[in-house]
């Protein structure tokens, strides 16, 4: 049975007295309040059977809110009877929507929101599945859970006016029609407030309302007061009866389900701390052991939570000259230790010990700025430029199907001709844009993000489930901008509001000092603009900004704007533009792809400013052998594999990376696309990895048919097997140092002649093994022989001088390693397509050469000396056909 019609908040206004003038209105609303109790305790049923793992939200929670209000306002506080059924309403929704039934559509309603989609493709990230697989049954649960968790509250201001179908008749929640049509609104307001920021009150609620008609006009209405008190009573709502024993056994409940119960199963019901008639005291009926610590914390956690919003609530109250409640904090609440001595610990002391940032400027400098990305001053600008991408992708994401919107990112330095040492580097977009919370909120807030806050789910439901991948995702880029200059002001409106949403967060001097939120926008920010990104730089900065070095060339050389933003975009897919001179000149195109390849390698490359005899032709020629890591999606890399060494640009995002990328890097001319796996994106794994070896056969074979030179060919052959792609085509070795092709050697071992290799071990283990060059010590500087200084005593092959040891090119296959895409492996599967096989017998020592050169006493060579290594000795037999 309800109690209640037993709280003092009841009986002191819809209580039934004897003589009461007013018996009849009051009367009215009590039945219809019972009526719309019994309707909503049949619709919170659904909860439990929907979300199992939830603490109950049935009618004992219903009673337990009426009993904490009460508590929580004090035995004299009043409330107009209106008063007390529109909040007593609220306590009756503000949780029931979070069942299916709740919807009139059920189950297929709720899928079709933007909140379940964004629900399913956050699922979908947390658990690396591929988005494009259907969602697995398990899943569902979760994505509901979230779903409903989120969509309740917004369900609930409209839930009063919910009707069902039995028949020829129609049942509603709220069944007085008067109540339900200009007290139904209100009520789902109050029931969702509790999810609102408490500042957000006074503007979303009015602050009076006067009654109802055929009412008694002193009936009137304080939604915040309301509001207020049913935000407390829900935080202040924690004891075993939300998780009671018997169905907590039931559930077998894991993860951070068992914990919440675990946590209000051992809470005692909460009391006026009878020293403090201000005070709320929470104990526990038992111990939390060391097993369950984080529970406890749940425990400890919910209480800051409670003691904010009483304090709030408290402040709120007063500043809107409203009366406040009788209770207004938490007993202990300040310290886990206090806490403790209440919600009891057993075998150990929950001390404050939370990691903490005092100084944030430091961790801004070091993990925002130089101590991570270097000196190198063009990375804030990669960074901003990234920034702007990303918005302009998830605006194109919002879009209609049919629009026309590109999106496009201008960059410009504004030099000051009063001031020599202050110059502007400004960067525009029109993406996304951003609102005043934003600003406020995840943009300056180290290591979270737009999609990552709750705000985006608010702001823009259905952006997560749109799936686009943002090149940004460690929430610090924007922080780079104080490598540049001190003074920073971002300017920003959500794109689809006016100028009049614009917003400027100004920092003065750096991130020491507090910024400034600003009503204002620059005078040039037009309609065209959603966020402006300005930073104020010195003459010296400025200068350092436009210098460009490359891999291990420590001289920097002086470029110009447009020159800077052509290397730092070899892929992006916006348009990007400088203005100069009055001008707005396009320099990257989102249809790269369409640019003429030699330009955009120029472009990329900076060939202009090489001074490398050759280069600008060694490029030209590898320009026409280029193509494109993934034919399905070009922005996964655009390369050749040349004999060019540093004309490789790693890319992560499409926006260039840090050098340190190089482990394909030197093999290609062209850009590959990372995978961002740190911060300073200097790490990663190309996105299209399992593609490259596709990709490197195909450029086997692009060479093949380019006539190149037999070195250049032996030299792409090595590197195509660095990427595991198969150089049969062009494969090429050194026979007695002289370059043969794979054709030529086979025919020697098909004519019965054996062939031996020089090999040294590239592991402690001596599982792999790789060719190598004749020498009788494999490790060091000693024992190069030049090639007049060698007569063989056998056919040998060799790697080639300059080759790396570890080269794919040139490992052997063992039982412990493939080496697919080696010489011998190639040579092998070659002579099966001829009939033959090839064997490998090892051999422990090999004489292979004599020494013919000087004499040299320091490394003991004397003509005539025989010189012998480790070796495998080749040779081929016919393969027996069956029958």
């Amino acid at each position: 049975m309800p109690t209640y019609d037993r709280t003092n908040l009841w009986t002191q206004s819809l209580g039934a007295a004897p003589g009461d003038p007013e018996f009849e209105p009051k009367e009215r609303l009590r039945s219809a309040y019972r009526q719309f109790w019994a309707n909503a305790v049949m619709l919170s049923r659904e909860i439990q059977r929907d979300l199992p793992n939830l603490t109950l939200h049935d009618d004992a929670h219903f009673d337990a809110l009426w009993h904490r209000a009460d508590q929580i306002a004090g035995s004299c506080y009043s409330l107009s009877p209106l008063e007390t059924f529109v909040f007593g309403g609220a306590i009756l929704l503000h949780d029931t929507a979070n069942s299916i039934a709740a919807f009139p559509g059920r189950l297929a309603e709720i899928q079709s929101t933007p909140g379940w989609r964004d629900a399913a493709a956050e699922w979908f990230d947390r658990n690396n599945v591929d988005p494009a697989q259907p969602m697995p049954q398990n899943a569902n649960a979760s994505v509901l859970f979230e779903t409903l968790r989120a969509a309740h509250a917004e369900r609930a201001e409209s839930l009063a006016s919910m009707k069902v179908r039995n028949g020829d008749h129609l049942f509603f929640l709220l069944q007085d029609d008067q109540l339900r049509a200009h007290l139904g609104p209100l009520i789902g307001s109050i029931a969702a407030s509790h999810h609102w920021d408490i500042s957000t009150l006074p503007s979303r609620l009015t602050h009076r309302r006067g009654s109802l008609s055929g009412l008694p006009e002193s009936w009137f209405v304080r939604p915040v007061l309301l509001a207020c008190l049913l935000r407390c009573a829900d935080a202040t709502q924690l004891d075993q009866q939300r998780a009671p024993d018997f169905l907590y056994g039931l559930l077998q409940l894991r993860g951070i389900s068992e914990l919440h119960w675990r946590a209000q199963n051992r809470l005692s019901t909460p009391h006026v701390d009878p020293e403090d008639p201000h005070a709320l005291v929470f104990t526990s009926t038992m111990p939390f052991g060391q097993q369950d610590a984080d529970a406890w914390w749940i425990v400890h956690d919910a209480i800051q939570v409670a003691t904010r919003e009483l304090q709030a609530s408290e402040n709120l109250l007063r500043d809107l000259r409203l009366p406040p409640f009788a209770l207004n904090r938490v007993r202990n609440a300040g310290s886990p230790t206090r806490l403790a001595d209440l919600v009891a610990v057993s075998g150990w002391r929950p001390v404050a010990a939370e990691i903490k940032v005092t100084r944030v400027e430091k961790i801004v400098d070091l993990f925002g700025g130089e101590k991570l990305y270097g000196q190198e001053l063009s990375v804030p600008l990669r960074e901003l430029l990234q920034n702007a991408a990303d918005a302009i992708a998830f605006r194109r994401a919002l879009e209609p199907p049919d629009s026309a919107y590109e999106g496009s990112i201008t960059v410009r330095i504004d030099r000051n001709e009063e001031n020599t040492d202050e110059n502007w580097l400004i960067v525009d977009d029109d993406g996304l844009g951003m609102s005043e919370a934003v600003l406020t909120g995840p943009l300056i807030d180290f290591g979270s993000s737009y999609v990552s806050s709750s705000l985006v789910k608010t702001e823009r439901p259905g952006l997560l489930a749109k799936g686009k991948k943002r090149i940004g995702k460690f929430g610090i880029g924007f922080f780079s901008s104080f490598m540049l200059g001190d003074e920073v002001r971002v300017t920003s409106r959500p794109f689809d509001e006016g100028l009049d949403a614009c917003r400027t967060l100004q920092f003065r001097n750096g991130v020491i000092a507090r910024p400034l939120l600003l009503d204002t926008r620059p005078p040039s920010f037009g309609i065209s603009i959603s966020t402006r990104v300005a930073i104020r730089m010195t003459a010296k900065s400025t200068e350092d900004l436009l210098l460009f070095s490359e891999g291990g060339h420590s001289e920097k050389i002086s470029i110009s704007l447009s020159e800077l933003i052509g290397l730092l975009c070899p892929m992006l897919n916006v348009d990007v533009y400088i203005y100069e001179g009055g001008r707005r000149t396009k320099i990257h195109s989102r249809e790269w792809m369409s640019e003429n390849r030699q330009s955009w390698l120029n472009r990329i490359l900076l060939v202009e400013k090489r001074p490398w005899r050759d280069f600008s032709s060694e490029v030209s020629r590898a320009a026409a052998r280029m193509s494109y890591i993934d034919p399905t999606d070009p922005s996964c890399g655009l390369a050749c594999i040349a004999n060019i060494g540093g004309t490789g640009v790693p890319t992560i995002g499409t926006l260039r990376s840090g050098s340190s990328i190089r482990s394909f890097m030197d093999e290609i001319v062209g850009s590959i696309d990372y995978e961002g796996d740190d911060p300073h994106r200097m790490q990663g794994t190309p996105r299209a990895f399992a593609r490259l070896a596709n990709w490197a056969t195909e450029q086997a074979t692009i060479a093949k048919k380019a006539c190149l030179e037999p070195q250049e060919l032996r030299r792409i052959a090595e590197r195509v097997a660095g990427f595991g792609g198969d150089s049969t085509c062009i494969a090429k070795i050194e026979l007695n140092r002289s370059l043969v092709s794979i054709e030529d050697v086979f025919s020697r071992l098909a004519e019965g002649s054996p062939i031996y290799a020089p090999l040294r071990s590239n592991n402690s283990e001596g599982s792999h093994f790789t060719i190598s060059t004749v020498r009788e010590r494999q490790y060091g500087f000693l024992d190069n022989y030049a090639d007049n200084e060698l007569r063989f005593i056998v056919d040998t092959i060799e790697a080639a001088g300059h080759s790396d040891a570890r080269s794919n090119y040139y490992q052997i296959p063992t039982e412990k390693h493939n080496a697919a895409y080696g010489f011998c492996s190639l040579l092998n599967r070659y002579a099966k397509e001829k009939g033959f096989h090839i064997e490998g017998t090892f051999i422990e020592k090999i004489d292979f050469a004599e020494y013919i050169g000087q004499p040299s006493e320091r490394e003991d060579l004397l003509p005539g000396k025989v010189i012998g290594c480790m070796g495998i000795k080749l040779s081929a037999s016919r393969i027996e056909q069956p029958g």
